[in-house]
């Protein structure tokens, strides 16, 4: 876009908003604590913000229990001995923010949040509707900011 024939006022204001990378680290930031919550609730078997995991299948129960009878890693669903959620992170650019598990482990996370033929879809990385609005609300934020910056 050639801001040259913006008014004075717009034309700052373009300026301003080129450098989104404070904008996106933000949004990554947002996104990975409503991420962090989401799966905290939701491993509880608690529904948050309108979705809620199937529960353990049974046979999981039996391998997480040990010989004492006692169960093995935290009482949540998709916390065991914390890989998975060590693995999730971010990386942003001037344009772009992304949540995302680390490779190589990764990959082997997204079976959890799509799901397979023995394992039901837990989504991690989901977008809501109530995300949605967050990020409406950042986007909103940054707009002013650099508005009155002008």
């Amino acid at each position: 876009m050639d801001i040259s024939r913006l008014p004075p006022d717009m034309s700052k204001l373009a300026k301003n908003i080129k450098d989104t990378a404070p904008l996106m680290k933000d949004i990554a930031g947002m996104f990975l604590h409503r991420t962090e919550k989401k799966w905290e609730i939701r491993g509880e078997g608690r529904a948050y913000q309108g979705v809620k995991w199937p529960p353990l299948a049974e046979s999981t129960v039996k391998v997480k229990k040990t010989k004492t009878g006692k169960r093995r890693g935290k009482e949540h669903i998709l916390q065991d001995e914390g890989l998975m959620h060590a693995a999730l992170t971010s990386k942003i650019g001037n344009t772009d923010a992304k949540i995302f598990f680390l490779p190589p482990e990764g990959r082997k996370y997204f079976k959890h949040h799509f799901g397979t033929e023995h394992i039901p879809a837990r989504p991690v990385l989901d977008v809501t509707k109530e995300d949605e609005k967050a990020l409406d609300k950042e986007l909103d934020r940054f707009i002013k900011e650099s508005w009155r910056s002008i």
